[in-house]
C-alpha cells in the first residue's frame, strides 16, 4: 500500500502524537484509503495512487489533492484511530494502558470527541466532494475517472407500518398505479 499522506502529517493536520506506535496510524490510514477508494471510485482511486507514488499528479489531480484529500484523509484516519486508541492486544488478550497522571476519557465525554472529530471529517469529505462537483460543472472534461456513488446509507426511522399490516401493500399500489 502507497500512503497518500505521510504518517506525521496527522500530526499537523489532528494533532495527534507523534508518540504513538505508527503500526496503529499505519492500519488507520490504510482503513480510510480504502473508503476513499469507495468514495471517488476504484480507476480514478487508482490514478490519484499511481499519480502520487510516482510523483506525476496532474494539475487537476494535484488541486483535487492538496488540501482536499490530505485533509480527508487526516480526519478519516484520526476517526478510525479513536476507535483503537484505548486498547492494546497483548498475547494475554486486550489490555487498556493508564498513564499514572492521566484517566482515559468517560464513555460519554468520549463519545461527544468521537462525535466532533467524525464531524470534522464528514466536513472534508463534503469540501472534497463539492470541488470535485464544482469542478466537473465547470468542465465536463476534467476528472472523467470520478464515478460519483449514491448514498446508499440510511438514517434511523420509525414507521408505523409492520410485517402484519396491509398498509404496506397498498402504498406499494398506489406508487405502481400512480395514485
Amino acid at each position: 500500500m502507497i500512503n497518500l499522506i505521510p504518517v506525521g502529517y496527522l500530526n499537523e493536520a489532528c494533532f495527534l502524537s507523534l508518540n504513538t506506535n505508527d503500526k496503529k496510524y499505519q492500519v488507520c490510514l490504510k482503513i480510510a484509503q480504502d473508503t476513499l477508494k469507495e468514495i471517488i471510485g476504484g480507476q480514478f482511486y487508482d490514478e490519484i495512487e499511481s499519480q502520487y507514488d510516482s510523483d506525476t499528479l496532474t494539475a487537476d489531480n494535484d488541486a483535487l489533492y492538496d488540501p482536499y484529500i490530505k485533509d480527508y484523509l487526516s480526519w478519516q484516519t484520526y476517526f478510525e484511530y479513536l476507535k483503537f486508541s484505548n486498547a492494546d492486544a497483548t498475547p494475554t488478550g486486550i489490555r487498556q494502558f493508564r498513564d499514572e497522571n492521566s484517566t482515559v476519557l468517560p464513555n460519554l465525554e468520549l463519545a461527544a470527541f468521537e462525535k466532533n472529530v467524525r464531524e470534522k471529517m464528514v466536513f472534508y469529505k463534503d469540501k472534497m466532494l463539492n470541488f470535485l462537483r464544482v469542478a466537473i460543472a465547470n468542465d465536463g472534461t476534467k476528472y472523467p475517472l470520478y464515478s460519483e456513488k449514491c448514498n446508499d446509507v440510511f438514517g434511523f426511522a420509525i414507521t408505523a407500518i409492520d410485517k402484519r399490516s396491509d398498509v404496506l401493500i397498498k402504498v406499494n399500489k398506489a406508487i405502481i398505479t400512480n395514485e
